[in-house]
């Protein structure tokens, strides 16, 4: 499916498209972990964090060379033909090395899926209910072009001048703050749960003070970049907190048509 001869040739010809269907540059970084670690799946809610293997759950290719494999290591591609297949269930459309025709049941399986995008659309209507979010940047796991920008957008279409949503995007944050733990992960992220504890603070505040919610910013966080020993503590001027009143380089705004955000 690519034209390079080179690995990173191919590695680059391969990003392209990610990155023209919305996911940020910031996000490439942490994406490889998400999909070797299964991130991308159902939600086991009820019995695990809904990454497989949890919940007696594992994720096995049927089709494998040899027989069924975990599905992860179970060809050289990592099962790119799996993926593909959930590609088309998606779009109803075949992609790919997917097989030729649908198999009896593919259809049936495309629909259900059409369904059950249809039951999760968001309106963007609060009806004026306070709201706030933070989302980090370089989230792999909800991409920031197609969840909290997307829904910031339509809520500002929707209730205009009545909203009272908050969206705050931190720079060098991702979803999964336990990452941050390991080598390259600690040099380059800071934790997002600061923000979703301060997020929570400023509404508390609001709701039993009548405090103002600041608005809508992006928050620009320093990385703690690497030392002798590693990455340095973290400290306070790693990351500044949501600001009451932010310069017009961090505003997060929107004209009626266009949501701008800043670099």
């Amino acid at each position: 499916m690519l034209s390079a001869t080179t690995a990173a040739g191919q590695a680059a010809e391969a990003q392209a498209p990610l990155n023209q269907y919305g996911l940020l540059p910031e996000q490439n970084f942490v994406s490889p972990s998400h999909w070797f670690a299964y991130v991308y799946q159902a939600t086991l809610f009820g019995t695990s964090n809904g990454i497989p293997p949890t919940g007696g759950v594992n994720l096995i290719n049927n089709l494998a060379p040899g027989g069924p494999k975990e599905d992860r290591a179970s060809t050289p591609d990592q099962d790119l033909r799996g993926a593909l297949c959930l590609r088309g269930l998606a779009r109803d459309v075949l992609v790919g090395s997917a097989p030729a025709e649908l198999s009896p049941a593919q259809p049936g399986q495309a629909a259900r899926v059409a369904r059950g995008v249809a039951d999760v659309l968001a309106t963007g209507n609060l009806h004026g209910v306070p709201a706030v979010y933070a989302s980090g940047r370089d989230d792999a796991t909800l991409p920031p072009n197609f969840t909290g920008r997307a829904y910031y957008g339509l809520n500002q279409l929707v209730e205009g001048g009545r909203s009272n949503l908050r969206f705050y995007e931190v720079t060098n944050a991702q979803h999964l703050d336990t990452l941050n733990q390991y080598p390259g992960f600690n040099s380059t992220l800071i934790p997002l749960h600061r923000y979703f504890i301060q997020v929570m603070d400023l509404m508390y505040a609001h709701l039993t003070s009548g405090a103002p919610l600041p608005p809508s910013q992006v928050v620009h966080t320093i990385p703690r970049g690497t030392g002798p020993s590693g990455a340095p503590p973290i400290t306070y001027a790693n990351v500044p907190p949501i600001a009451a009143n932010p310069g017009q380089d961090a505003l997060i705004t929107f004209d009626g048509r266009t949501l701008e955000i800043p670099d």
